[in-house]
């Protein structure tokens, strides 16, 4: 029995590195703008956007590198799944863990992908 491998959508990362893009646009518009006329009000505060700035950043060099070096996003085969969907992927589960033997899970995912098609 074949491995299924799935990967990621190029388009659907380039709309999250996108969407990343102007959040951290926006974030630097409202540091540079909005925060110097609410700075009497958080006087001793740090300023939002440079708590969320870091983060975004982190998840935008990460689509980047997802984009310049693909990788598969799942792997099913008999040994199990390998999950590698996200930055805290789950690694390889193993077949035995699953509530079904491996052989029926891949009939089940190959029942999926045919809908799928089809629609």
């Amino acid at each position: 029995m074949e491995d299924i491998v799935i990967f990621a959508k190029k388009t659907k990362l380039a709309g999250m590195a996108i969407g990343c893009l102007v959040f951290e646009a926006s974030l630097f518009i409202s540091l540079l703008t909005v925060y110097p006329k609410l700075r009497r009000r958080l006087s001793h505060s740090c300023p939002p956007p440079l708590l969320s700035a870091p983060l975004c950043s982190v998840v935008l060099i990460y689509i980047c590198f997802r984009l310049l070096r693909p990788s598969p996003v799942v792997v099913i085969n008999r040994e199990g799944i390998l999950d590698n969907a996200s930055i805290f992927s789950a690694g390889l589960i193993p077949g035995g863990m699953l509530p079904m033997s491996a052989e029926e899970f891949l009939a089940l995912v190959r029942r999926y992908r045919e809908k799928l098609s089809e629609s």
